[in-house]
């Protein structure tokens, strides 16, 4: 089945949520803004911090287009800054090394992705300390890298250590605590331990509905992240059943035309399908 389990990582936080003429126009017009930002800030000081953050916010919106050569570009130019102006061991710094590490991951280059990661880990580290929320996502961007690499004893490794700092200073029913245990789970499912995979949905599900409410969309993904383990295990009912869950807040909330709306409607059909 295509698309049938829904990957949630945290990485940088995007500008856009959706693709489209509207959404690109505006894209393009953040791009100019930027831009002339850095025209401005040039204009000032070449090497001001600000400048370094333009450079970010307008790389930000290139990776979001997908153009990752151009976002690497900028986001080197943000570097060069930062570790001049600022420091090697400055937060900011880190930013920027976190985001073009995660250009590359999106790339698809695990380990150049890897090297960027624990820079910026090694930072947060000894700056912010173990115990931050910056270390936990950042120990899950690491996670998730060795997730795609098929390293699972790794990646749960590191997806816990984000889980035990994200109990401890976001709290038990935090949403970050709850995508970490999304992100155990997929791990487990991707292994074929199922009932595992489930008890820790079942985990992120009910701080999901606790605190974002059932008609959220991160509700709806867990819903269909469950679903598909069903689906895996061949028990098609119990998955056509929280397929339908998903579907029907995507439908209320996200709209018919969502590609994730798509995704769950083609999940259906592909169970129903076996079930033929």
């Amino acid at each position: 089945m295509n698309n049938i389990i829904d990957k949630i990582s945290i990485h940088i936080e995007w500008i856009f949520s959706g693709i489209g003429v509207t959404v690109l126009v505006v894209a393009l017009s953040f791009v100019g803004f930027f831009i002339k930002k850095i025209f401005l800030n040039a204009v000032s000081d070449l090497e001001h911090p600000d400048t370094a953050t333009t450079y970010n916010n307008a790389a930000l919106v290139y990776s979001r287009q997908g153009d990752y050569p151009k976002a690497l570009e900028l986001y080197y130019k943000a570097l060069v800054i930062s570790e001049k102006e600022l420091d090697l061991e400055h937060p900011d710094t880190a930013i920027t090394y976190n985001n073009i590490a995660a250009v590359y991951e999106m790339q698809g280059d695990y380990p150049k992705a890897l090297e960027w990661y624990y820079k910026a880990l090694e930072i947060y580290e000894k700056v912010w300390g173990v115990d931050h929320p910056d270390t936990a996502t950042t120990y899950n961007n690491i996670a998730t890298v060795y997730k795609n690499q098929g390293d699972y004893p790794k990646a749960l490794e590191l997806y816990q250590k984000d889980l035990e700092i994200s109990e401890k200073v976001l709290g038990v029913d935090h949403p970050g605590t709850a995508i970490t245990y999304n992100n155990i789970a997929f791990v487990y499912a991707d292994q074929g331990d199922y009932p595992k995979a489930l008890e820790l949905y079942q985990k992120s599900l009910e701080i999901k509905e606790k605190v974002l409410g059932v008609d959220h969309p991160d509700t709806a993904t867990t819903y269909n992240n469950i679903a598909t383990v069903y689906a895996e295990q061949g028990n098609y009912p119990k998955a056509l059943e929280w397929f339908h869950k998903a579907l029907a807040i995507r439908e209320k909330i996200l709209g018919p035309e969502h590609p994730n709306t798509i995704n769950t409607k083609e999940d259906i059909a592909a169970v129903k399908a076996l079930l033929k």
